[in-house]
């Protein structure tokens, strides 16, 4: 794979920061996907490139966390992120990044607002009302296929549901680590498949810096109290909005948009 130095510098980064949001900073995760836009200029293809990060950070995540897990909010989950991850294969594709990810960003500003207000009355959530897990379920389902934008939308169901900050992370951990592998059959599947050998390859090179960024950030949890936790997630929530909505940056010259094709074929090279 024909990267350049500052190419596999901000691969790096993004491991580092994916690592570091899969054990202590949840939310941080959403810097890596402008950041991976950079590299690869093509949505689907970043999409394509970041995902196995993701996954081997999750990897992580379960190990660190492998005694803080809520099975029974998972399982309330599933059926409703197959369906909103199947709704977001159909539109791959069809609509523009950035219409998908305003969309998305609008979805979870709303969930933020409706989170705050519950905070000010003192509501919680329930694992037993299937409602608040459809609702959550779908729309996370729909964003982590076609953005890897999950992140904020399951922040806020877990807030809502009183977790500990251990329990938080560890039942994210389990959470994205079936969503994400279960991604990879529909990746293949698509024409260009977006995961490719030579996409692999290259985020094999980057597993020491998922691998920092993991225990760095469980050293740092450790440090953080709960009220602080809770404010940093709701806190980077609305920056991942605000990255969400963030225009993606247009070309210096004329040039046409390279074609997914084009770079599903420098990706080979």
């Amino acid at each position: 794979m024909h990267f350049a130095l500052w190419q596999w510098s901000l691969l790096a980064l993004v491991g580092v920061m994916v690592g570091m949001a899969k054990t202590g900073v949840p939310g941080l995760g959403m810097l890596a996907v402008p950041i991976t836009a950079e590299i690869v200029p093509v949505a689907v293809m970043g999409t394509g490139l970041l995902t196995p990060i993701l996954s081997t950070a999750d990897v992580f995540g379960v190990w660190l966390y492998r005694r803080h897990a809520n099975a029974h909010l998972l399982w309330h989950l599933v059926p409703w992120v197959a369906i909103g991850g199947v709704a977001g294969f159909l539109v791959m594709g069809r609509c523009s990044s950035h219409a998908l990810k305003t969309i998305i960003a609008a979805i979870v500003l709303v969930m933020l607002a409706v989170h705050l207000i519950r905070m000010r009355w003192s509501e919680q959530g329930s694992v037993h009302d299937w409602r608040v897990a459809a609702c959550y379920g779908v729309v996370a389902g729909f964003a982590t296929m076609v953005a890897n934008a999950a992140g904020p939308v399951m922040g806020l169901y877990l807030l809502s549901m009183g977790l500990s900050k251990d329990d938080y992370i560890g039942t994210g951990a389990w959470f994205f680590m079936v969503v994400n592998l279960a991604k990879v059959p529909f990746f293949l599947a698509l024409h260009p498949p977006i995961i490719t050998p030579a996409s692999l390859f290259a985020d094999a090179c980057v597993i020491p810096a998922v691998a920092i960024g993991a225990y760095s950030g469980r050293r740092l949890m450790a440090l953080v109290p709960q009220r602080a936790f809770e404010m940093a997630v709701l806190a980077l929530t609305l920056a991942a909005v605000v990255m969400l909505l963030w225009p993606s940056p247009t070309p210096a010259t004329p040039s046409p948009t390279p074609s997914t094709s084009a770079t599903h074929a420098a990706l080979q090279r």
